[in-house]
């Protein structure tokens, strides 16, 4: 059954209104005459006027023989009662188009395009014979059509509404093409498009971490539409669709071949969640079942606008069991419940198809004849006399609920948008509105407050926003049905707070317990039912409890005897996937041919994460973070000299305070004994100078240790080039002194006027200030700077100092080297010169030892990478003061300590 709503106008005395609509298998007119409103119910028997392709013996045996899924079902009649209470309500509300009456007109479509079609030139034309373009109307003219409920059949009324301008406003189409506002200016819809429903149920199963389903889709255009927009939803969000298979809804001309390709194809899959589009047939429910004996057993989620009361038709229901259902939020309606439970022949006493539902539920005679007949001949029914009394409400609320509603809501809003808009186009344009052409400028514009204080108005889609809830259908007993209310999908609020799920409500496929209080009763003579409208659970209600006789809601904290479903707490969440996910520190390979959700899992490269299960790709750490054993980016190791755990450092540290302080001990002998002919013969101003620089030299080394900072890699080549370059200098000027002052022995030599102690005071000073200058030039123009250097090694970072200007390092270390040599060449001349104690020898071999060692670090400093470095240049500096230390004044402490006797001047003179 479909519902479409049309109105007309006209200014006459009485200005009517016609609504017509479609909705239920009966005609209903209204209209007026003179200053009176009359109604009129055409007495016509539901079946007289079969719908195409539907012969008259089927229609009757689905509605008044066995329970099948044709057969009436009383919430559609809901609907047209609902439409009819609208305008009633409207018509006498003072505040909404007063003076203006509003009439209506219902008709049935069948669900079928060609019906519907005939059926909106009928309004359009007139009563009589169809002639389009024309309109044989003889009171009121038409302003608006609301319906239908399906896509397909409101496709082909807007289309032909569109001709001729008018507004179609439809309480149950979806399809997203209907918000194509360039196509269909004049289409509005109570309700959002499938578009925003399968973005709901793709959030769901992104929720779940879902990425492999399968689709049952009836075969039509609905379920075609259904399924590519889920299809395409599930695309942008990397869901793969394994299946879709394609079920006929009330055709069996091909089962046995359509039937057996589907089951095959039902068989090898491997997917665990179905979902379903399109319209759900007994078809369709009974496959599943019969799957899921086999042992196929699958967890379905059924959108919100689907015959749900169809699985109640089959045997079992083990199938739904676990199963999400959308639906729309149920509305409380206090004026139109008392108006529906008042319903009775008594009221309504010429309305043919609530006699049709009492025949089909209660055995009650019907007043037509030939459907009284029909119902005791051909099909044997023992019929009664019903008193006429009876309330359509008896049926009870599994059929006929009447406490909240969902698509008779949107039937509801449907009407009073219409009425509005109207009511809009007639108080700013009193004179000039054209409902005809201009109802949907006031319909786009249209924002009020229905009865129920809730806001209404169309989006720029013409759509009226809203939001889904989400139900958990369970099986208890195998004589409860329950859905439980467990969650919601709000579009219209921020993207991360749109989907709400409650995970603990939920009861999947595989809860192996079920318990029940002791205050419920089951009643195994029970035939378990499902409710339509109504019958979801809101957002109060912990659960609804499904019997034929009965049904009974419990609220959250409630008191009374109410029963209570225990549900066990062995909830596993289905898994559905075409491969399990890849480890931490794994990532996807797409196979050739496949979905891309089937993949090999492959382990990262060298230096790459995947902390996040399942990711097509592996990550790159941030340059100063490495992977861990717990497969995260943690922060890199960083390796420099460390004071507090390296013991190299420790050893070296000792090293140099062991020769810093033996120095100490040479320079102290040295001061005690300045007065001795062999320290006053080495020059013991130059003496002191070296051993001073030397003890600096061994604490420069300390630079190097350590974190480097600014300051420490800015002074350590510095320091160490002035102050070594300060002993290489008095070097120097020592062997320089012992070269001249054996040449100025000579008779008549010119050297004597070089000898004094101001003249090796001044080349001390100019050597080393030379090198002062050349540093202080590389400190300003290219400083050294600490650096961590991310690529020597993978896993770790080296703490370094950058030496800013390689060239002006290389003219540092060569500067001393030069001095170095110098020294070397001039020791080396003035080794055989004749003296008991010729100093120059030791030189020659420390300066020897000098050049050999700096020699071997240029090679070696360029070998190694790293701290070694830094180990390497550390070696060179303790190797070459070492090599002064010893060769220059051991010989000399082991005089003046071990050899007093050779310590004296006639001794230092006697030539050898």
């Amino acid at each position: 059954m479909e519902l479409m709503y049309s109105c007309k106008m006209d200014f006459n005395k009485e200005n009517l209104f016609k609504l017509l609509g479609y909705l239920g298998r009966f005609l209903v007119a209204k209209d007026d005459v003179g200053d009176q409103e009359r109604t009129t119910v055409l007495e016509k028997p539901v079946f007289s006027k079969p719908c195409p392709n539907e012969s008259a013996k089927t229609r009757i045996e689905s509605e008044i023989g066995e329970r099948e899924p044709n057969s009436p079902v009383p919430s559609f009649y809901k609907y047209v009662l609902a439409f009819m209470f609208a305008i009633d309500e409207i018509n006498k509300n003072p505040y909404i188009l007063p003076n203006v009456t509003l009439g209506y007109h219902v008709t049935d479509s069948c669900n079928n395009e060609n019906k519907a079609v005939e059926n909106v030139l009928q309004i359009l034309s007139g009563s009589g014979d169809l002639v389009p373009n024309y309109s044989c109307l003889s009171n009121g003219k038409l302003v608006g059509v609301i319906g239908d409920q399906s896509s397909k059949t409101s496709l082909q009324i807007i289309q032909h509404l569109n001709i001729y301008g008018y507004t179609q406003i439809s309480y149950g189409a979806t399809n997203p093409m209907f918000t194509n506002k360039k196509m269909y200016p004049s289409f509005f819809q109570t309700l959002p498009s499938d578009q925003t429903q399968y973005l709901a149920i793709v959030k769901l199963l992104k929720h779940f971490d879902w990425t492999w389903i399968g689709v049952i889709a009836s075969d039509d255009d609905g379920g075609d539409t259904q399924s590519q927009e889920l299809m395409k939803q599930a695309e942008m969000y990397d869901i793969c669709v394994e299946f879709v298979l394609k079920m006929k809804t009330d055709d069996l001309t091909n089962e046995n071949n359509d039937h057996e390709k589907n089951r095959r194809r039902f068989q090898k899959s491997t997917s665990k969640i179905i979902i379903l589009c399109g319209t759900i047939s007994f078809l369709s429910v009974q496959f599943i079942e019969e799957q899921s004996i086999s042992g196929n057993v699958k967890t379905l989620i059924i959108p919100a606008g689907l015959n749900i009361h169809i699985i109640s038709s089959v045997k079992r229901k083990s199938s739904c069991h676990g199963s999400l259902i959308f639906s729309s939020p149920n509305i409380q309606i206090p004026h139109l419940k008392t108006f529906l439970e008042d319903i009775s022949l008594e009221n309504r006493p010429n309305d043919p198809l609530l006699e049709h539902i009492l025949l089909v539920y209660f055995n009650c005679k019907p007043s037509n004849f030939i459907l009284k007949l029909i119902a005791e001949e051909i099909y044997t029914h023992k019929l009664k006399n019903c008193s006429r009394t009876m309330k359509l409400h008896e049926i009870g609320s599994n059929h006929y609920y009447t406490e909240t509603f969902r698509t008779t809501y949107h039937v509801y809003d449907a009407v009073y948008a219409m009425a509005h808009a109207l009511h809009e186009g007639f108080l700013h344009m009193p004179r000039k509105f054209n409902s005809r052409h201009m109802l949907k400028y006031f319909l786009r514009k249209l924002n009020f407050q229905n009865p129920m204080g809730k806001e209404v108005h169309f989006n720029d889609k013409g759509e009226m926003t809203t939001y889904y809830h989400i139900n958990n259908f369970r099986i208890a007993f195998k004589s409860w049905q329950i859905l439980k209310h467990v969650g919601r999908f709000n579009l219209s609020v921020h993207e991360e707070d749109q989907l709400f799920i409650d995970t603990r409500k939920i009861s999947w496929k595989n809860d192996k317990r079920v318990e029940m209080k002791k205050d419920v009763v089951s009643d195994e003579r029970s035939t378990p039912v499902q409710k339509h409208d109504g019958g979801h659970c809101m957002d109060d209600v912990e659960c609804v409890i499904y019997t034929k006789q009965d049904s009974y809601r419990k609220k959250r904290g409630g008191a009374g005897s109410s029963p209570e479903i225990l549900i066990g707490s062995d909830r596993d969440t289905p898994v559905s996937k075409c491969t399990e996910d890849c480890p931490p520190g794994y990532r996807r390979i797409l196979m050739n041919g496949r979905h891309k959700c089937c993949f090999e899992c492959l382990q990262c490269h060298y230096g790459e994460i995947s902390n996040e299960t399942d990711k097509g790709s592996c990550i790159k750490c941030p340059r100063d973070q490495w992977p861990n054993d717990s497969n995260q980016c943690a922060p890199k190791e960083t390796e420099y000299l460390s004071y507090t755990n390296d013991s190299v450092t420790l050893g070296i540290s000792i090293i140099v305070v062991f020769l810093f302080l033996k120095t100490s001990v040479i320079l102290g002998i040295f001061t005690l004994f300045r007065d001795t002919p062999i320290v006053r013969a080495t020059n013991q101003s130059l003496s002191f100078f070296l051993l001073v620089s030397m003890m600096l030299s061994f604490l420069c080394i300390f630079l190097f240790l350590g974190r480097p900072t600014h300051v420490t890699c800015m002074l350590r080549q510095t320091l160490f080039g002035i102050i070594f370059s300060v002993a290489i200098s008095s070097i120097l000027a020592k062997t320089i002194m012992v070269y001249m002052a054996f040449k100025a022995t000579k008779p008549g030599s010119k050297c004597r006027k070089f000898i004094g102690v101001k003249i090796t005071n001044c080349l001390v000073f100019v050597c080393s200030f030379t090198q002062t200058i050349l540093c202080i030039f590389w400190l300003s123009t290219a400083p050294p700077f600490p650096e961590k250097n991310y690529d020597l090694y993978m896993d770790k970072i080296i703490l370094q100092c950058n030496e800013g200007s390689l060239v002006a390092f290389s003219i540092i270390l060569g500067y001393i080297g030069f001095l170095a040599a110098i020294s070397f060449l001039v020791a080396f001349l003035a080794r055989n010169l004749p003296d008991s104690f010729n100093e120059a020898k030791n030189i020659t071999f420390s300066m020897l030892v000098v050049c050999s060692v700096w020699v071997a670090f240029i090679p070696a400093y360029l070998s190694v990478t790293g701290i070694r470095t830094v180990l390497v240049e550390i070696f060179a500096i303790l190797s070459s003061n070492v090599g002064i230390l010893v060769c220059i004044f051991y010989p000399k402490c082991f005089i003046i300590i071990l050899r007093p006797d050779l310590n004296s001047k006639g001794n230092l003179l006697k030539k050898t």
